[in-house]
């Protein structure tokens, strides 16, 4: 016998494939890439600066592979107040006068089906040398900075991706990598979670720690949709990114934050404490890729 709740999962299913598709051909039908002599592109999301880059990386190769020009801005309302925020940040042309982007349909068609799923980190990280050259704004924040081990820890909304993270995870793995309780050690930390950021100070008293936080979020609420004024959380993510980049290992959870910092700085070596099947896709299957031969699971 069928149940009830059997038919109503199936049914809920079907119905979102069939939005699925419906959207996906409606973008195609909005956006025939065959006929369109560039991509322009306005990444206006209410998503994580680290995605922004990622997702503008994935279209930059698109734009690449199709010998098109490309026009990829982004005006987030959580990081703008109409600015393209790119632009702002990096040597980057801003959209020219009366520029219209696509729809968010065409963008969505691209996003899921035409851009490409897989990019090797080596290709995403020349990708964003030529898209994503720091300003002077930016590169002063960073230059000069350099650290033997960054942090990352995201402990508030992502648990809905990753699942729950444990801190005292993230406390054992620096174990290898702050030796004598962080004797000499300069450490970048990016987090969200205020519990963690005063555990880990506990946990290594003699490292010297260092952080980029432009203002007080409520304990428990992602930075990124923290009461922050758009162009102090721009700032403060972007810098977060290439900060986390400055060191050659960088102990983390998953997030595009930091998988950013990754694609920045193809050298420094991640270890990702919550490496889950769940979190897939560009770049996290990359950098899970790259971690497997250091644990010896290749």
């Amino acid at each position: 016998m069928i149940s009830t709740s059997n038919l109503r999962d199936s049914a809920a299913r079907f119905k979102w494939r069939m939005l699925f598709h419906t959207k996906t051909a409606l973008g195609r039908q909005l956006y025939r890439l065959e006929e369109r002599p560039t991509l322009d592109i306005d990444l206006s999301g209410k998503v994580g600066m680290g995605a922004l880059i990622c997702f503008a990386l994935r279209l930059h190769a698109l734009a690449e592979d199709r010998g098109m020009a490309s026009t990829i801005a982004c005006t987030s309302p959580l990081y703008s107040d109409g600015h393209d925020v790119f632009a702002r940040y990096f040597h980057r042309p801003a959209p020219p006068e009366g520029w219209k982007p696509h729809s968010a349909l065409a963008t969505h068609w691209l996003m899921q089906i035409a851009a490409p799923y897989r990019l090797p980190l080596e290709r995403a990280h020349r990708l964003f040398q030529s898209h994503f050259s720091p300003r002077e704004q930016l590169e002063e924040l960073v230059a000069g900075r350099s650290f033997d081990v960054s942090v990352h820890f995201r402990g508030t909304d992502k648990f809905v991706e990753s699942g729950h993270v444990d801190a005292a995870k993230m406390l054992d793995a620096l174990e290898e990598f702050l030796p004598r309780r962080g004797e000499g050690c300069q450490v970048f930390l990016a987090t969200d979670d205020i519990a963690f950021s005063v555990a880990v100070r506990d946990a290594f008293p003699k490292a010297q720690f260092s952080d980029f936080e432009l203002g007080e979020v409520a304990p428990g609420t992602p930075r990124h949709f923290a009461e922050l004024a758009p162009e102090a959380k721009a700032l403060e993510a972007l810098a977060n990114i290439l900060l986390l980049a400055r060191a050659p290992i960088c102990v983390r959870t998953a997030s595009y934050l930091s998988a950013t910092s990754a694609i920045v700085n193809p050298e420094m070596r991640t270890l990702t404490i919550n490496a889950t099947p769940a979190m897939h896709g560009f770049p996290e299957d990359e950098i899970r890729m790259a971690e497997l031969p250091a644990r010896g699971l290749a």
